[in-house]
Protein backbone atom coordinates (compact mmCIF):
# COMPACT_ATOMS: atom_id res chain seq x y z
CA UNK A 1 0.00 0.00 0.00
CA UNK A 2 1.52 3.49 -0.95
CA UNK A 3 1.60 5.78 1.62
CA UNK A 4 -0.77 8.76 1.83
CA UNK A 5 1.77 11.21 0.26
CA UNK A 6 2.34 8.68 -2.61
CA UNK A 7 -1.59 8.36 -3.27
CA UNK A 8 -1.63 12.06 -3.17
CA UNK A 9 1.37 12.84 -5.71
CA UNK A 10 -0.58 10.13 -7.90
CA UNK A 11 -4.00 11.40 -7.96
CA UNK A 12 -2.39 15.07 -8.83
CA UNK A 13 -0.45 13.73 -11.86
CA UNK A 14 -3.66 12.47 -13.37
CA UNK A 15 -5.51 15.70 -12.42
CA UNK A 16 -3.37 16.98 -15.24
CA UNK A 17 -5.49 15.28 -17.49
CA UNK A 18 -8.60 17.00 -18.18
CA UNK A 19 -11.40 16.02 -17.00
CA UNK A 20 -12.70 16.14 -20.76
CA UNK A 21 -10.94 13.07 -21.60
CA UNK A 22 -12.46 11.01 -18.89
CA UNK A 23 -15.01 8.37 -19.35
CA UNK A 24 -16.55 6.87 -16.05
CA UNK A 25 -17.39 3.61 -16.92
CA UNK A 26 -16.15 1.33 -14.38
CA UNK A 27 -18.31 0.30 -11.34
CA UNK A 28 -17.61 -0.92 -7.42
CA UNK A 29 -17.85 -4.39 -8.94
CA UNK A 30 -15.34 -4.03 -12.12
CA UNK A 31 -12.82 -1.63 -10.12
CA UNK A 32 -12.04 -4.34 -7.86
CA UNK A 33 -12.31 -7.04 -10.05
CA UNK A 34 -10.08 -5.45 -12.29
CA UNK A 35 -7.94 -3.53 -10.99
CA UNK A 36 -8.17 -4.52 -7.30
CA UNK A 37 -9.78 -1.15 -5.93
CA UNK A 38 -11.78 -2.32 -3.52
CA UNK A 39 -14.30 -0.47 -1.67
CA UNK A 40 -12.67 0.86 0.81
CA UNK A 41 -9.38 1.64 -1.15
CA UNK A 42 -11.71 3.44 -3.56
CA UNK A 43 -13.61 5.58 -0.95
CA UNK A 44 -9.73 6.77 0.24
CA UNK A 45 -8.85 7.63 -3.21
CA UNK A 46 -12.08 9.64 -4.09
CA UNK A 47 -11.49 11.30 -0.43
CA UNK A 48 -8.14 12.49 -1.81
CA UNK A 49 -9.42 13.66 -4.90
CA UNK A 50 -9.30 10.98 -7.94
CA UNK A 51 -12.47 12.06 -10.01
CA UNK A 52 -15.33 9.83 -10.34
CA UNK A 53 -19.01 9.84 -11.41
CA UNK A 54 -20.95 10.08 -7.66
CA UNK A 55 -24.20 8.75 -9.35
CA UNK A 56 -23.69 5.27 -9.62
CA UNK A 57 -26.44 2.68 -9.37
CA UNK A 58 -25.50 1.59 -5.93
CA UNK A 59 -24.49 5.59 -5.28
CA UNK A 60 -20.84 3.69 -5.11
CA UNK A 61 -19.94 5.76 -8.07
CA UNK A 62 -17.99 5.30 -11.06
CA UNK A 63 -14.37 5.87 -12.18
CA UNK A 64 -11.81 5.88 -15.31
CA UNK A 65 -10.17 2.73 -16.32
CA UNK A 66 -7.07 4.67 -17.13
CA UNK A 67 -7.03 6.28 -13.54
CA UNK A 68 -7.64 3.16 -11.45
CA UNK A 69 -4.87 1.45 -14.14
CA UNK A 70 -2.52 4.24 -13.02
CA UNK A 71 -2.98 3.69 -9.53
CA UNK A 72 -3.70 0.13 -9.02
CA UNK A 73 -0.58 -0.67 -11.20
CA UNK A 74 1.61 1.50 -8.91
CA UNK A 75 -0.19 0.15 -5.73
CA UNK A 76 0.57 -3.54 -6.68
CA UNK A 77 -3.42 -4.50 -6.74
CA UNK A 78 -3.97 -4.45 -10.37
CA UNK A 79 -2.82 -7.92 -10.52
CA UNK A 80 -4.41 -8.54 -13.78
CA UNK A 81 -2.31 -6.16 -15.61
CA UNK A 82 0.60 -6.87 -13.34
CA UNK A 83 0.88 -10.71 -14.62
CA UNK A 84 0.33 -9.51 -18.31
CA UNK A 85 3.40 -6.89 -17.56
CA UNK A 86 5.15 -10.01 -15.95
CA UNK A 87 4.29 -12.04 -19.49
CA UNK A 88 5.92 -9.33 -21.81
CA UNK A 89 9.60 -8.96 -19.44
CA UNK A 90 9.25 -13.02 -19.52
CA UNK A 91 9.15 -13.35 -23.15
CA UNK A 92 11.46 -10.19 -24.02
CA UNK A 93 14.10 -11.69 -22.46
CA UNK A 94 13.41 -15.89 -23.75
CA UNK A 95 12.89 -13.92 -27.83
CA UNK A 96 16.05 -11.65 -27.31
CA UNK A 97 18.38 -14.77 -26.26
CA UNK A 98 17.43 -16.58 -29.78
CA UNK A 99 18.30 -15.70 -33.24
CA UNK A 100 14.95 -15.80 -34.35
CA UNK A 101 11.51 -16.82 -33.10
CA UNK A 102 8.52 -18.41 -34.49
CA UNK A 103 5.29 -17.72 -33.67
CA UNK A 104 1.67 -18.95 -34.39
CA UNK A 105 -0.58 -16.33 -34.09
CA UNK A 106 -4.61 -17.31 -33.95
CA UNK A 107 -6.93 -14.46 -33.68
CA UNK A 108 -10.04 -14.21 -32.76
CA UNK A 109 -12.48 -11.15 -34.15
CA UNK A 110 -14.87 -9.82 -32.43
CA UNK A 111 -17.76 -9.77 -34.29
CA UNK A 112 -21.01 -11.60 -35.21
CA UNK A 113 -20.93 -15.48 -36.61
CA UNK A 114 -20.76 -14.60 -40.59
CA UNK A 115 -19.01 -11.35 -41.00
CA UNK A 116 -16.25 -11.07 -43.57
CA UNK A 117 -13.08 -10.03 -42.11
CA UNK A 118 -9.56 -9.28 -43.28
CA UNK A 119 -6.44 -9.28 -41.09
CA UNK A 120 -3.02 -7.87 -41.97
CA UNK A 121 -0.69 -10.95 -41.31
CA UNK A 122 2.38 -8.55 -42.73
CA UNK A 123 2.95 -5.38 -44.07
CA UNK A 124 1.16 -5.30 -47.57
CA UNK A 125 0.05 -8.58 -47.01
CA UNK A 126 -3.68 -9.78 -45.79
CA UNK A 127 -6.02 -12.66 -44.98
CA UNK A 128 -9.67 -12.66 -45.56
CA UNK A 129 -11.94 -15.12 -43.65
CA UNK A 130 -15.45 -15.89 -41.99
CA UNK A 131 -15.79 -15.38 -38.99
CA UNK A 132 -16.59 -19.01 -37.18
CA UNK A 133 -15.45 -20.43 -40.24
CA UNK A 134 -13.49 -23.36 -39.48
CA UNK A 135 -12.78 -23.79 -43.33
CA UNK A 136 -10.60 -20.69 -43.21
CA UNK A 137 -9.44 -20.09 -39.47
CA UNK A 138 -7.36 -16.81 -39.03
CA UNK A 139 -4.32 -18.27 -37.82
CA UNK A 140 -0.62 -17.06 -39.22
CA UNK A 141 2.91 -17.46 -38.43
CA UNK A 142 5.38 -14.96 -37.85
CA UNK A 143 9.15 -14.71 -37.16
CA UNK A 144 10.56 -12.53 -34.67
CA UNK A 145 14.25 -11.99 -34.76
CA UNK A 146 16.26 -11.75 -31.74
CA UNK A 147 19.83 -10.54 -30.75
CA UNK A 148 19.36 -7.32 -32.29
CA UNK A 149 21.58 -5.49 -29.08
CA UNK A 150 22.17 -2.10 -28.49
CA UNK A 151 22.24 0.68 -31.22
CA UNK A 152 25.58 0.89 -33.02
CA UNK A 153 27.80 3.16 -31.57
CA UNK A 154 26.73 6.54 -33.98
CA UNK A 155 22.98 5.72 -33.30
CA UNK A 156 24.16 5.68 -29.65
CA UNK A 157 26.00 8.79 -29.81
CA UNK A 158 23.24 10.45 -31.32
CA UNK A 159 20.50 9.30 -29.64
CA UNK A 160 21.54 8.31 -26.47
CA UNK A 161 20.42 10.97 -24.09
CA UNK A 162 16.73 11.20 -25.71
CA UNK A 163 16.26 7.44 -25.15
CA UNK A 164 17.74 7.75 -21.41
CA UNK A 165 15.25 10.76 -21.19
CA UNK A 166 12.12 9.16 -22.39
CA UNK A 167 13.16 6.29 -20.69
CA UNK A 168 12.06 7.91 -17.65
CA UNK A 169 8.47 8.86 -18.30
CA UNK A 170 5.81 8.33 -16.43
CA UNK A 171 3.59 5.38 -18.14
CA UNK A 172 -0.34 5.81 -18.19
CA UNK A 173 -3.12 4.85 -20.26
CA UNK A 174 -3.41 7.80 -22.40
CA UNK A 175 -6.13 8.26 -25.09
CA UNK A 176 -6.47 9.66 -28.52
CA UNK A 177 -6.07 11.89 -29.53
CA UNK A 178 -4.34 13.20 -26.13
CA UNK A 179 -1.22 10.19 -26.90
CA UNK A 180 -0.06 12.12 -29.23
CA UNK A 181 -0.34 15.60 -27.97
CA UNK A 182 3.57 16.26 -27.88
CA UNK A 183 3.15 19.44 -25.85
CA UNK A 184 1.04 17.84 -22.86
CA UNK A 185 3.24 14.82 -22.86
CA UNK A 186 6.35 17.24 -22.47
CA UNK A 187 4.40 18.94 -19.85
CA UNK A 188 2.85 16.68 -17.87
CA UNK A 189 5.37 13.64 -18.43
CA UNK A 190 2.65 11.39 -18.76
CA UNK A 191 2.89 8.58 -21.46
CA UNK A 192 2.17 5.83 -23.30
CA UNK A 193 4.44 3.80 -25.45
CA UNK A 194 3.00 5.86 -28.85
CA UNK A 195 3.17 8.94 -27.19
CA UNK A 196 7.34 8.70 -26.47
CA UNK A 197 7.58 7.04 -30.10
CA UNK A 198 6.06 10.26 -30.86
CA UNK A 199 8.58 12.20 -29.67
CA UNK A 200 11.61 10.04 -30.72
CA UNK A 201 10.60 10.43 -34.50
CA UNK A 202 9.91 14.48 -34.29
CA UNK A 203 13.62 14.91 -32.34
CA UNK A 204 15.46 11.90 -34.05
CA UNK A 205 15.68 13.98 -37.38
CA UNK A 206 17.25 17.18 -35.01
CA UNK A 207 19.68 14.74 -34.33
CA UNK A 208 20.60 13.20 -37.66
CA UNK A 209 18.88 10.30 -37.16
CA UNK A 210 16.28 8.71 -39.88
CA UNK A 211 12.87 7.82 -37.84
CA UNK A 212 9.42 6.42 -38.60
CA UNK A 213 6.71 5.04 -35.92
CA UNK A 214 5.53 1.23 -36.29
CA UNK A 215 2.48 -0.65 -35.50
CA UNK A 216 1.76 -4.35 -35.10
CA UNK A 217 1.85 -6.40 -32.32
CA UNK A 218 4.37 -7.53 -29.36
CA UNK A 219 4.49 -10.96 -29.46
CA UNK A 220 4.08 -12.32 -25.96
CA UNK A 221 2.78 -16.16 -24.85
CA UNK A 222 0.09 -16.73 -24.35
CA UNK A 223 -1.72 -13.39 -25.76
CA UNK A 224 0.19 -10.98 -28.00
CA UNK A 225 -0.96 -7.46 -27.95
CA UNK A 226 -1.44 -4.70 -30.63
CA UNK A 227 1.41 -2.06 -29.59
CA UNK A 228 3.22 1.08 -31.15
CA UNK A 229 7.06 1.72 -31.29
CA UNK A 230 9.16 3.89 -33.41
CA UNK A 231 12.27 2.74 -35.23
CA UNK A 232 15.54 4.10 -36.57
CA UNK A 233 17.42 3.98 -39.90
CA UNK A 234 21.06 2.90 -39.67
CA UNK A 235 23.76 3.98 -41.99
CA UNK A 236 23.35 0.32 -43.28
CA UNK A 237 19.73 0.94 -44.06
CA UNK A 238 18.28 -1.32 -41.61
CA UNK A 239 15.52 -0.18 -39.40
CA UNK A 240 15.78 -0.65 -35.58
CA UNK A 241 12.95 -0.94 -33.04
CA UNK A 242 12.97 1.01 -29.94
CA UNK A 243 10.61 1.65 -27.11
CA UNK A 244 12.33 3.12 -24.22
CA UNK A 245 9.39 3.55 -22.15
CA UNK A 246 8.48 0.20 -22.46
CA UNK A 247 11.79 -0.66 -21.20
CA UNK A 248 11.48 1.43 -18.50
CA UNK A 249 7.95 0.38 -17.86
CA UNK A 250 9.29 -3.46 -17.22
CA UNK A 251 11.79 -2.24 -15.20
CA UNK A 252 9.88 -0.45 -12.69
CA UNK A 253 7.13 -3.41 -12.31
CA UNK A 254 8.37 -6.42 -13.95
CA UNK A 255 11.58 -6.92 -12.64
CA UNK A 256 13.72 -6.57 -15.73
CA UNK A 257 16.87 -5.79 -15.40
CA UNK A 258 17.41 -2.36 -16.09
CA UNK A 259 21.50 -3.18 -16.43
CA UNK A 260 21.20 -5.52 -19.45
CA UNK A 261 17.92 -3.44 -21.24
CA UNK A 262 19.43 0.42 -21.41
CA UNK A 263 17.03 2.53 -23.59
CA UNK A 264 19.63 1.72 -26.43
CA UNK A 265 18.90 -1.75 -26.53
CA UNK A 266 15.97 -2.72 -29.17
CA UNK A 267 13.07 -4.95 -28.06
CA UNK A 268 12.73 -6.79 -31.48
CA UNK A 269 12.59 -9.54 -30.07
CA UNK A 270 8.87 -9.37 -29.29
CA UNK A 271 7.89 -6.52 -32.19
CA UNK A 272 6.03 -7.99 -35.18
CA UNK A 273 5.60 -4.88 -37.69
CA UNK A 274 2.69 -4.51 -39.56
CA UNK A 275 1.76 -1.10 -40.55
CA UNK A 276 1.78 2.78 -39.48
CA UNK A 277 0.11 3.98 -36.34
CA UNK A 278 -3.57 4.07 -36.91
CA UNK A 279 -4.19 1.08 -39.67
CA UNK A 280 -6.41 -1.43 -38.14
CA UNK A 281 -4.80 -4.98 -38.01
CA UNK A 282 -8.07 -6.39 -38.30
CA UNK A 283 -11.16 -4.99 -39.88
CA UNK A 284 -15.32 -6.15 -41.37
CA UNK A 285 -15.12 -6.30 -44.94
CA UNK A 286 -18.33 -4.49 -45.56
CA UNK A 287 -18.10 -1.41 -43.88
CA UNK A 288 -14.30 -1.04 -43.47
CA UNK A 289 -14.48 -0.76 -39.42
CA UNK A 290 -11.68 -1.59 -37.38
CA UNK A 291 -12.75 -4.57 -34.70
CA UNK A 292 -11.07 -5.92 -31.59
CA UNK A 293 -9.99 -9.30 -31.73
CA UNK A 294 -7.52 -11.80 -29.48
CA UNK A 295 -4.03 -12.79 -30.41
CA UNK A 296 -3.58 -16.27 -29.44
CA UNK A 297 0.07 -16.96 -29.98
CA UNK A 298 2.31 -19.54 -29.23
CA UNK A 299 6.18 -20.33 -30.15
CA UNK A 300 6.68 -22.82 -32.58
CA UNK A 301 10.61 -23.19 -33.35
CA UNK A 302 13.36 -21.39 -32.44
CA UNK A 303 16.73 -20.91 -33.68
Amino acid sequence: MGSGDELDGWIARLRAIPDDDRSFTVDAAQAEREFGVDAGLARELVARGLPHAPDGPQGDGRFWPTDLHYVGLRLGCATIYQGVLNRWAGALTAFSAREATTVEIRCSAYAPRGTEVELLVAPGERMRASVGDRAAPLRFEATAHGALGMLDGALADALGALLDDLATYDFCWLRPPRDTDDSFVRRTRLANCLSTASLLVEEAPQLGVEARLAHGLLLAPPYSTPHNWAEVRGADGAWTPLDPLLLGLLARFAGLDAGSWPPSRSPGAVLLRLAEPGTPLLWAVEDGAALEATFLTKALETA
